[in-house]
C-alpha cells in the first residue's frame, strides 16, 4: 500500500479574525500579520516537495497556497 502523507494548513490571519466576524465563504484580505504567518509557514514547508496542493477558491487560500 502507498504511504500517503497529509498536510493541512490554514490561512494566516483576517480582518475578520481580528473583529471577531463570522468569516464563512466572505472572502476578507489577510492581515499584514497574516502576510508574516503565511511567509513564516512557507519557509517551514519550503524544503518539502508536494504533489498537490487543494484549496478553496477564496483569494486568501490561493494566495496561501501559492505562495506555499
Amino acid at each position: 500500500m502507498k504511504e500517503v502523507t497529509v498536510y493541512l494548513v490554514r490561512h494566516g490571519e483576517t480582518y475578520f479574525n481580528i473583529f471577531d466576524e463570522f468569516q464563512g465563504w466572505s472572502d476578507t484580505p489577510l492581515t499584514a500579520h497574516g502576510q508574516q504567518q503565511l511567509a513564516i509557514t512557507a519557509r517551514i514547508l519550503q524544503p518539502l516537495i508536494f504533489s498537490k496542493i487543494y484549496t478553496s477558491d477564496t483569494a486568501r487560500a490561493m494566495t496561501s497556497a501559492a505562495q506555499i
